[in-house]
């Protein structure tokens, strides 16, 4: 039995929520969304309990974080955070 891939449309708002979360840009979150995404559409097939869906998707998400987050860390300059951190909040508040 395959998983249906379009159960990951019920998910999308979530898995950038969760990138929103996990990022300092939108633009940061927008890519690691995708990113996430992508590896689970990848990955689906692989699914055979459509019970355990969520678990593994949330598992997908922190995998494809972690990767995505080392490499973010190793291109960005520590002041850009502080600055991305300012605009975000000051966004927020609108």
């Amino acid at each position: 039995m395959e998983i249906d891939k379009r159960i990951l449309e019920d998910y999308v708002e979530r898995i950038y929520g969760y990138a929103v979360n996990k990022t300092y840009t939108d633009d940061e979150a927008d890519e690691l969304s995708s990113e996430i995404l992508l590896a689970a559409l990848q990955g689906l097939s692989g699914l055979k309990n459509k019970e355990s869906f969520e678990p593994w998707l949330w598992g997908v998400a922190a995998n494809v974080t972690k990767r995505f987050r080392s490499c973010i860390l190793l291109q960005r300059p520590h002041r850009d955070v502080r600055r991305s951190l300012q605009s975000r909040a000051e966004r927020r508040a609108l």
